[in-house]
């Protein structure tokens, strides 16, 4: 088959199918509004307010333990910046144990 023949016979196909399509489309059709009740506009938007209280109060909890978290992470690294300064003055301080309390007040 050429190409014109195919093309022609794909307009043939869907000639046939809109014109049987047409006794189904009804002759009058009512326009819809999208308007609810304003009880359900209401409803939703307490839904929507009740909602954001929920996931500001997860926000603030989780705020509330990462301080606290990271509270205690400081205090871990000043714990080791302290036991780092008195290993140094001591003198017992070799150069592995200082490379392991670096890396641990890095992070």
């Amino acid at each position: 088959m050429s190409r014109d023949r195919i093309k022609y016979s794909s307009f043939i196909l869907v000639f046939v199918l809109i014109v049987s399509m047409l006794p189904i489309i009804p002759p009058n059709i009512q326009e819809t509004s999208a308007a609810g009740p304003p009880v359900n506009a209401l409803v939703g938007l307490i839904n929507v307010i009740g909602a954001a209280r929920r996931r500001n109060r997860v926000y603030r909890e989780a705020r509330a333990t990462q301080r606290e978290m990271n509270a205690y992470y400081d205090s871990l690294i000043d714990e080791a910046r302290e036991q780092l300064q008195d290993r140094e003055m001591i003198g017992d301080f070799d150069s592995e144990t200082r490379s392991q309390l670096r890396s641990y007040i890095k992070m």
